[in-house]
């Protein structure tokens, strides 16, 4: 069983969320991505080992996709700080996962 006090929670929306979904699932320190709907839009929920990938560094590579202006959902006034300036951002709302295929969720 997982201790969830150690895993960091991230959710982006976004354009293409099986693409970026995808892209987050291989970066070490991500454990799980899943596609879904916050908002109103396509979103990218990522689980993150904040001991090995921080909250910045997810950001950086998100502004390295070429998807067409992607908000952040924030979880903490801290992540809210990290995204302000560089992308919009705003507090996240309740996430729908689409589902528990693999073609929608990646996990370790």
């Amino acid at each position: 069983m997982r201790d969830d006090r150690l895993i960091g929670l991230a959710t982006f929306a976004v354009a293409d969320a099986g693409r970026v979904g995808s892209f987050f699932a291989r970066i070490p320190g991500v454990l799980c991505t899943a596609r879904g709907r916050a908002a109103g839009r396509d979103a990218v929920q990522v689980e993150f080992d904040p001991g090995r990938i921080s909250y910045a560094n997810l950001l950086d590579r998100l502004a390295q996709l070429d998807d067409a202006r992607p908000a952040i959902f924030w979880h903490s006034p801290e992540q809210a700080l990290l995204a302000g300036g560089r992308f919009p951002a705003e507090r996240a709302p309740l996430f729908y996962r689409s589902g528990e295929s693999t073609a929608e969720t990646f996990c370790l």
